[in-house]
């Protein structure tokens, strides 16, 4: 069973080529986000509207891999609490403050910005105290991205 799982992967990776696995690259998740930055969540506030609840975060950006933005912007993104009422979109991050986060952003009308499908990826500590996004170094996920650390 061994040898026959081998053969199968040997022949995938010869049919599709390394891109089978490069589908979900850096390159790939940010491709069309004009700001990518590493921000910081100061602060969120959600409120209604139409019918629906909006989280607005405030960011203070600490590294800017793409784009030419502000020191500190606000993110929008739907779902959040509103007087003990809580609605959650499926397939979507929350930001919450304190946190760090890996962010690729597309501009709203209004000033604000919005992530794209995959633009929301939480920084966190790797085994050995690096910051890490998606177990990769951040450091590595920026360089890969065309960004100075």
């Amino acid at each position: 069973m061994k040898k026959t799982m081998a053969t199968i992967f040997v022949a995938m990776m010869t049919f599709y080529g390394a891109n089978l696995f490069a589908a979900g690259s850096w390159l790939e998740r940010a491709a069309d986000a004009p700001l990518q930055i590493v921000g910081v969540v100061q602060s969120r506030t959600s409120h209604w509207e139409n019918g629906a609840i909006y989280s607005d975060s405030e960011l203070s950006v600490s590294k800017i891999v793409r784009g030419n933005p502000d020191l500190t912007i606000v993110v929008r993104q739907r779902g959040g609490e509103v007087d003990g009422i809580g609605q959650k979109v499926s397939h979507t991050t929350l930001l919450a403050p304190g946190k760090s986060y890996l962010l690729f952003l597309t501009p709203a009308e209004d000033g604000h910005w919005l992530p794209t499908s995959k633009g929301v990826n939480p920084i966190g500590a790797l085994a050995d105290g690096l910051e890490g996004v998606a177990g990769e170094p951040l450091e590595r996920v920026i360089a890969e991205l065309g960004g100075g650390v």
